[in-house]
């Protein structure tokens, strides 16, 4: 495979994990400025997932029809106005439409590279896919120490939108000149997606779930561990970048082992040691827990998305960008719905509740990956 091409798409990773994740850091910074209660900053938490909700839904036609490079540089020019214009907001409904705009380029980044890794792996596509999605988390690992950087030093959230700006603007400048083929494997004729077929719904559903708990661990971790006695030993701006140094080692590790133990048992087993280990911190919210729990969590969680993806890919070869464009649109909704909602419940209950809500998207994640691939898909792969 082209070298450069794998360069644009680990760096294309790269930059929507820096996007997606230098909002919740930046959030008491924002704050101070703009005076948002826990619902304005759910909104803004969720922002980017609206627009990439916007984007998917047309954007898995769009690549299969005009091509994944012409989707990318499009997707490019938008998210690089969307970063501009969140410099320049002026006032907290500026910033959301900008976030907003910004998620509909991350759309466009989520859905083409994904697609496009999946047109070029031959064979070991979950170990493929999930070394693509480490790269996700080396964003997201940058992203709170580009914020607390920037917040800290220079004491203007806006610099980081600027710094990240840098990043699209590569992507397109790299793959401009590039030449993209696909795989043998997916040079076949095109097939009708079984919408009808439950079984892609629960697999939506669970995907629903899956990014509702990443987005809420990670976006409402920095307010919670402010509430907690003795938690002053790690920045607040901080502890989310715990829980993605966590994810993203993760990755690496069970990137070998998805196509050796199977799609199934693995998405069964990640989405257990998350429900158990939200449970005791359920139990247990302390500082030292909800240290520990950031950890554990971000290592049971670090495949899920990437094994979801590879697993559905590989059923519809030809249709890479519809289905990859399909799993996306219940991502999307999962990152934009559910820090939302907590975010509202938290102007009633408390943020405290955090790990109790968890704990419960993670049982429901439990049953819908047994439903979905053991129950209904019993001879997978």
């Amino acid at each position: 495979m082209n070298k450069r091409l794998l360069f644009v798409q680990y760096l294309g990773f790269i930059t929507i994990g820096l996007v997606n994740t230098i909002i919740s850091p930046l959030i008491p910074a924002m704050n101070t400025e703009f005076k948002m209660n826990f619902g304005q900053m759910g909104y803004i938490l969720s922002g980017q997932f609206f627009g990439c909700l916007i984007t998917v839904i047309f954007g898995g036609y769009l690549a299969d029809r005009f091509g994944k490079k012409p989707f990318l540089l499009i997707g490019g020019v938008i998210l690089i106005c969307g970063l501009t214009g969140s410099i320049f907001s002026g006032s907290y409904n500026q910033l959301l439409f900008w976030n907003i705009i910004t998620g509909l380029g991350f759309g466009t980044y989520e859905i083409g590279i994904n697609a496009l890794c999946a047109d070029v792996t031959e064979n070991n596509k979950g170990g493929a896919m999930n070394f693509l999605h480490f790269f996700f988390g080396l964003g997201a690992i940058s992203g709170p120490l580009l914020a607390t950087f920037c917040t800290r030093v220079f004491e203007s959230w806006r610099l980081t939108f600027g710094i990240t700006l840098i990043l699209p603007l590569l992507v397109s400048f790299i793959l401009v000149p590039l030449k993209v083929n696909k795989a043998p494997h997916t040079e076949s004729k095109e097939e009708k997606i079984p919408f009808h077929d439950l079984f892609i719904w629960i697999v939506g559903l669970s995907t629903f779930i899956y990014v509702g708990i990443e987005t809420s661990v990670f976006g409402w971790m920095p307010v919670y561990w402010e509430k907690l006695p003795s938690s002053s030993f790690i920045p607040a701006t901080m502890i989310g970048m715990i829980f993605w140094l966590s994810l993203t080692v993760g990755r690496l590790i069970c990137g070998a082992i998805t196509d050796r133990l199977g799609f199934p048992k693995f998405l069964l087993l990640a989405a257990a040691g998350t429900a158990v280990f939200s449970l005791v911190w359920w139990m247990a919210p302390n500082s030292i827990v909800t240290f520990g729990a950031s950890l554990i969590i971000g290592l049971f969680l670090a495949s899920v998305f990437p094994t979801i993806m590879a697993s559905m890919t590989s059923y519809y070869p030809a249709n890479s960008g519809k289905i990859a464009a399909f799993v996306t649109v219940f991502a999307a909704l999962g990152g934009f719905l559910v820090p939302t909602a907590i975010g509202k419940l938290a102007d009633r209950i408390g943020i405290m509740m955090l790990p109790a809500i968890i704990f419960v998207m993670a049982v429901l994640m439990v049953l819908g990956i047994y439903t979905a691939w053991f129950r209904m898909k019993k001879n997978v792969d």
